[in-house]
């Protein structure tokens, strides 16, 4: 009744329906009924920014995988938020606000880049790895991966209600939560008078994480114009946390109808309530309930009239005598799609057919340290630069101009000394495989070849005045492989190496390897 006499008087109302007891009302003030449930086309995908901030949506994700995937511990939220951050990168979406509008990645996106992680990460970190890609796989292919797709909602109407009766009871407070999150992150947006009504609040009130964010929202709602309507059956709900309880006391005023004896003592403790009111509250039937605005508590009567009584029921043997007894006629309800634009857009909720401004798929493995630019788009460019590579221009083994390559070479090392390295490398997969490279006292490359072991050494010139150490070097080459060369970056020291051994330079390093496999 309260919520009918709001829409009479022009507020703008959202309803966050679990057990799905809000369709009649919706439908008959002509709203827009959401249904979310496994087998539904309309579904949150939980990456999506879905109005937030880049950084906000980082913060609200945090709050949401202990909801999703239970209790994390430090380490696993590192995980996490490392994940996370390389998962948004690989679909081109960073601080800059202009790629908020690029198309977001799905659970599945961040499973991989976990997977991705794991292959690089010690015996320890794997099990912590481990943890996660199980319990996120219920959602990427497992019995709640109906979570693993883009977000697809579409309204715009003064009146939506968002139904979850035929969700798994086991995420209905995922879905709860993203609804809650977006539709706030919305309704903040213009200073309308609206209200946003959460029932069952019992099923986010019973967990901490979901609390905190209810408080939140109870604490800044009034700055948008907006009301937060919070219904439970059970007011002990609202007493097991500190943020429950901050809740109740931050809020205008409290309905509280009939109670159970067992835990009426814990109500009056909290609403300061007398002996008369206690009895008044073990006794009261259907409609009676004490009205706590402040200090003043008022006993009060609600009674509806027979319309909408029959509107607002959940009476099971009521509903199916109203089954019975209704005739298959839709013509005092009118359906969503025959509204007119102004009506369907009055609650100011964008809803765009194509919201995204550009679709980024970056899949780079950032163990290679080596790229040629030419073969790179713009945006995965963009990625690489972001994680510590650069741009150097290098002339190809086999000669011609200079081309940009996109490499990380290490801290020891020079950019003409990584561009040999792994150009020879790329030249190598030509031929084999079994190709290693390292970055100590070993040789910069081995490889195979007839069952030889080949080690190739590639020089910049810079420790050459460092005979001892050559000459220590070459000792190790002779004695550990079947056959090792020098390669001069520059030509002017092909006669200076070709003193201690095999020398080639930019000119005949691939007829050598070639000659290995001929």
């Amino acid at each position: 009744m309260y919520l009918m006499r709001q829409m009479l008087q022009g507020t703008k109302i959202i309803i966050i329906d679990p057990q799905s007891e809000y369709e009649k009302l919706v439908e008959l003030f002509s709203g827009q009924t959401i249904n979310l449930s496994r087998d539904s086309d309309s579904i949150i995908n939980p990456l999506d920014l879905m109005g937030h901030t880049y950084s906000d949506k980082r913060l609200s994700l945090m709050d949401l995988f202990p909801v999703m995937i239970g209790d994390m511990s430090e380490i696993q939220k590192s995980v996490i938020d490392k994940a996370l951050t390389l998962t948004y990168e690989r679909k081109g979406i960073t601080y800059d606000k202009k790629t908020w509008r690029n198309k977001p990645p799905i659970l599945g996106d961040l499973l991989s880049e976990l997977e991705r992680l794991s292959k690089k990460a010690t015996m320890i970190e794997k099990e912590t790895y481990r943890s996660l890609m199980n319990r996120l796989s219920l959602y990427v292919s497992g019995v709640f991966s109906f979570f693993n797709r883009q977000t697809n909602l579409n309204f715009s109407n003064s009146l939506v209600g968002f139904l979850m009766g035929h969700m798994p009871k086991q995420v209905k407070p995922v879905t709860m939560f993203l609804v809650l999150d977006y539709v706030y992150t919305v309704m903040k947006k213009n200073l309308e008078r609206k209200i946003l009504v959460v029932d069952e609040a019992w099923s986010l009130l019973k967990r901490t994480e979901e609390s905190d964010y209810l408080f939140e929202i109870v604490k800044t709602s009034r700055k948008f114009n907006l009301g937060l309507l919070l219904i439970t059956q059970d007011v002990e709900d609202l007493l097991s946390s500190k943020a429950s309880a901050a809740i109740l006391q931050n809020s205008a005023f409290k309905l509280l109808m009939r109670q159970e004896p067992a835990a009426i003592n814990n109500i009056v403790n909290t609403f300061n309530l007398s002996t008369k009111e206690k009895e008044y509250l073990i006794s009261a039937s259907v409609g009676e309930g004490l009205l706590i605005l402040e200090n003043e508590h008022t006993e009060l009567f609600c009674s509806a009239s027979t319309t909408e009584h029959e509107v607002i029921t959940t009476n099971p043997e009521e509903l199916n005598a109203q089954n019975q007894n209704l005739l298959p006629d839709n013509s005092s309800n009118q359906n969503f799609e025959n509204l007119s634009q102004s009506e369907q857009c009055n609650i100011n909720i964008p809803c765009p057919k194509n919201p995204f401004h550009k679709s980024v798929n970056i899949d780079i493995d950032l163990y290679t340290n080596f790229f040629e630019k030419s073969k790179l788009s713009a945006d995965e460019i963009s990625f690489l630069l972001s994680h510590g590579y650069h741009i150097s221009f290098h002339t190809p083994l086999e000669g011609g101009i200079q081309k940009p390559y996109v490499m990380k070479p290490g801290y020891r090392e020079s950019s003409e000394h990584f561009f040999f390295w792994n150009a020879i490398c790329v030249y190598l997969q030509n031929f084999t495989s079994h190709i290693r490279t390292y970055e100590t006292v070993k040789p910069d490359i081995v490889f195979l070849a007839k069952g030889r072991k080949i080690a190739v050494e590639v020089e910049t010139g810079l420790q050459f005045s460092k005979k001892k150490r050559i000459q220590h070097k070459v000792s190790l080459l002779n004695k550990n492989y079947d056959d090792w060369f020098f390669v001069v970056t520059n030509k002017a020291f092909l006669k200076k190496y070709s003193g201690y051994g095999k020398t080639v330079c930019r000119d005949t390093v691939k007829e050598q390897i070639r000659d290995y496999f001929l």
